[in-house]
């Protein structure tokens, strides 16, 4: 919305924004400024919604021509590729990642290992408690995420995850399991020998008992991988990437 009110003005009439300028906007966009396909189709399928409701509400009879606007695909440009490189590690790099973890904080490198592994969302892995982990069946399931707006212990800051189809259940490697495993463990021993460790029912927590997703973040933060930006999320395409490696569709 902000790009199209930047692009037409505030004082441009519903009936002067024709399909010819539409057209022209959003292949200004996408042809020359190249912004993203994602971006410009977003903004494509805004100035459609708006149209679809003005018909709705009378203000213009036929919206077809509106409605036939698409964007052809355009040539990747080199800093696409670069970008789409950036967004899943190799497994040189993966190794690297997760030994300078391993030196600064073991819980947090073993949770982004187990991401790696089974390619769950940051929330989803802080959201996993005892009861959602099957060990005859050996996998995990999805259902639900931690919401970092919210105090960390606060119940209500487990929600449902990101949308219908995250509902799931994640098949687990023999490593996946051992890490499982190992937060079952020592999350045992602290709650039964740590005075400030606090169970609030989840699998993979910090020292003291909370949800690990917020750590996750000031630890990636101090990783050193060149050209890559560390974030959570990142692992999680590695993992995609990984699945391709090896033919999976």
């Amino acid at each position: 919305i902000a790009t199209i009110k930047r692009i037409i003005g505030r004082d441009m009439l519903l009936m002067d924004f024709t399909p010819a300028l539409v057209e022209k906007v959003v292949n200004e966009l996408y042809y020359t400024r190249k912004h993203s396909k994602s971006h410009c189709s977003a903004v494509l399928s805004t100035i459609k919604r708006a149209f679809k409701y003005a018909k709705k509400a009378h203000y213009i009879n036929d919206i077809s021509e509106y409605m036939d606007l698409s964007l052809a695909p355009r040539p990747t440009t080199r800093e696409e590729l670069d970008k789409k490189q950036n967004k899943f590690l190799s497994h040189e790099e993966l190794s690297s990642c997760l030994e300078q973890l391993q030196k600064m904080n073991q819980r947090v490198a073993l949770a982004v290992e187990f991401i790696a592994l089974t390619g769950v969302r940051n929330g989803e892995l802080a959201a996993f408690r005892p009861q959602d982990y099957h060990q005859a069946e050996r996998c995990i399931t999805v259902s639900g995420s931690i919401m970092q707006c919210c105090k960390l212990r606060d119940p209500k800051a487990r929600s449902t995850p990101k949308n219908v189809y995250s509902y799931r259940s994640v098949h687990l490697s023999p490593r996946a399991m051992e890490i499982v495993h190992w937060f079952l463990l020592t999350n045992k021993k602290a709650a039964a020998w740590d005075p400030t460790y606090r169970d609030l029912g989840y699998i993979f927590t910090s020292k003291r008992g909370t949800p690990i997703c917020r750590n996750l973040y000031d630890y990636l933060a101090k990783v050193n991988v060149p050209g890559k930006h560390i974030t959570p999320h990142i692992f999680r395409h590695t993992f995609i990437s990984f699945m391709a490696e090896q033919g999976a569709p």
